[in-house]
């Protein structure tokens, strides 16, 4: 009875141990192809972190590109902001510098009109004043003796005979023009009257009144002086000082 009992635990026994040594080898493969599984998920791993980083790098390249390229807009950008600011503020002044631009125009306009007006004033006058003259020649030349000559420049010279009555051949004479601010000179008279200054004064006032016949007047005028010249010279000449000083 014990010897099948005994029998029957040791064939217990040994089936639990087939048992034990089956989960063991159960155990084991699985854990080989967990490890197998492991090593083969870690070599993945390893690849996969590879192009991870590989992706990264890449990224960060990209990221440095991209953003040089916005830091590039951006400044574009900014620019653009800029000129648009200096541009508004252009057309906010435009108006003003339209009108100050019309203004000027219209004052330009009309200084070219007041030249144009005086111009033709100054060729009514030369025409006058050469009407004048003619006119003068053609009254004086046989009875006062008067000669005219014109030199560059607009220079008129005026020669007087029968002046003196002592030496009638005598010459006396002026030059008269006009400069360029359209005034009367006389730079050359012989001899010259001590009321010259005064004469030529007049006659720059008769000229801006317009008044007629102004240059006759003037021609006639020094020819009084130069008379009045010559016969205070024949006085001092026979004034009782002068013959006593001769005997």
């Amino acid at each position: 009875m014990i010897t099948n009992t005994t029998f029957a635990l040791n064939a217990e026994i040994q089936r639990f141990q087939q048992e034990i040594k089956d989960f063991s080898s159960t155990i084991t493969s699985e854990a080989d192809e967990t490890a197998k599984s492991l090593r083969s998920s870690l070599s993945k791993n390893k690849e996969l972190k590879k192009r991870l980083e590989a992706k990264e790098s890449e990224l960060k390249f990209n990221l440095v590109d991209k953003n040089k390229a916005i830091s590039s807009v951006l400044s574009r950008v900014r620019t653009l902001q800029a000129k648009k600011q200096e541009l508004e503020s252009l057309m906010k002044s435009l108006p003003k510098e339209l009108g100050n631009i019309r203004a000027d125009r219209r004052k330009n306009l009309d200084e070219i009109a007041s030249y144009e007006k005086e111009l033709s004033l100054l060729e009514e006058d030369d025409t006058k004043s050469s009407e004048d003259i003619r006119e003068l020649c053609a009254m004086y030349r046989d009875t006062l003796g008067l000669e005219i000559y014109r030199f560059e420049g607009g220079e008129v010279q005026f020669d007087f005979r029968y002046i003196d009555p002592e030496q009638p051949e005598n010459i006396f004479s002026f030059r008269i023009c006009v400069d360029k601010n359209r005034r009367y000179q006389v730079p050359y008279c012989q001899p010259r009257p001590s009321n010259l200054e005064d004469l030529v004064a007049e006659l720059q006032s008769r000229d801006k009144l317009r008044s007629a016949g102004i240059f006759p007047w003037f021609v006639q005028r020094m020819r009084r002086e130069f008379r009045k010249m010559a016969v205070e010279k024949k006085d001092e000449k026979t004034s009782p000082a002068s013959l006593s000083y001769i005997a």
